[in-house]
């Protein structure tokens, strides 16, 4: 089945997330972004995630609210 752009843009956020949590090196994650954001089927994707674990609800929040501190005290 053909990847949607929200698929593709769903599958780079969780490559930046697991590289931001020290899971892949800079250089996998410019890898597998490119590889991501030229695949036109979601089985071309799935194999991009499939040794990450799913980002929790928690991490993301917590990166969010850090991010908008460091913004607001610079």
């Amino acid at each position: 089945m053909r990847a949607s752009d929200a698929e593709r843009e769903h599958t780079v956020e969780a490559l930046r997330t697991a590289a931001a949590d020290g899971r892949l090196t800079l250089e996998e994650l410019a890898e597998r972004v490119e590889h991501a954001l030229v695949a036109t089927t979601r089985e071309a994707l799935e194999p991009l995630t499939a040794d990450l674990p799913e980002p929790t609800a928690r991490t993301s929040s917590c990166r969010r609210a850090s991010r908008w501190s460091s913004a607001a005290s610079g």
